[in-house]
């Protein structure tokens, strides 16, 4: 057994490999980072030489590092996203055009929630359209309804039970039919 587990440590040493972040501002300065931890107004970056770099919101265009999975590479882009007049938060961006779907986590004491925000351009705030939450309910069809309202091929399908598993491909379909 000990055997087994000094092997697992070691095979993990050789082939673990560190993600590299590339953190663009908006004056397309670009930092390859180790690591990165928000804070309520900044981005605490550790770039590849160890310095620790505070990147504001207000300066950061995007986040962008590499996940592989089996065969496949993909490339994972985080924006900071505002969700009000004050608060905001890195999130993934899983859908993108004139109107862009992002998935981030949410908490609220222990529990966690994933919680999904459409966010159109020229717009500030972005929407919260659905949760995954076992806590609360939130109605995604109300939400859904409300904000895409300008767009009949959207209704239709959202009156005909689209799921808030679906908000990606609802943005997709958003995003051809009715811009």
């Amino acid at each position: 057994m000990k055997l087994i587990i000094l092997f697992l440590f070691f095979t993990t040493l050789l082939f673990g490999q560190e993600r590299i972040y590339t953190i663009t501002k908006n004056n397309g300065v670009e930092l390859k980072a180790k690591k990165y931890l928000t804070g309520t107004n900044f981005l605490k970056v550790t770039t590849l030489n160890d310095d620790i770099v505070e990147v504001p919101y207000y300066e950061l265009n995007e986040i962008q590092y590499d996940v592989k999975e089996k065969k496949k590479t993909t490339t994972v882009t985080k924006h900071f996203v505002r969700t009000s007049d004050k608060y905001g938060k890195i999130m993934e961006l899983i859908e993108s055009g004139k109107c862009n779907a992002y998935v981030g986590i949410g908490s609220l004491g222990s529990t966690v929630s994933v919680d999904y925000y459409v966010l159109r351009e020229g717009e500030q705030i972005a929407t919260m359209i659905g949760s995954k939450n076992v806590v609360t309910f939130y109605n995604f069809k109300k939400t859904a309804l409300e904000y895409f309202k300008d767009c009949p091929v959207i209704i239709e399908r959202i009156n005909k039970n689209f799921k808030r598993k679906k908000i990606k491909e609802l943005v997709e379909l958003y995003n051809k039919s009715c811009l």
